[in-house]
């Protein structure tokens, strides 16, 4: 049985690091949409999601996963 919780443990994480990849990249996209261009550094992406409203990047973030 401990062999099934490590097991379990282990792919939890990766779905969790998955997960925030698949978010990660929705954001890119996101930043692109918004200004029209690629982003050149994470900097910008951080300041650009920093300056957006928290539930509504989440929901643009959350409908782009689910498409």
């Amino acid at each position: 049985m401990k062999e099934y919780a490590v097991f379990d443990e282990l792919a939890g994480l990766l779905n969790a690091k998955t997960l925030r990849v698949k978010q990660a990249h929705a954001m890119i996209n996101l930043f692109e949409t918004d200004f029209g261009r690629p982003a050149v550094t994470l900097e910008e992406i951080k300041e650009w999601a920093h300056a957006q409203e928290d539930e509504q990047l989440r929901s643009r973030v959350d409908q782009l996963l689910s498409n």
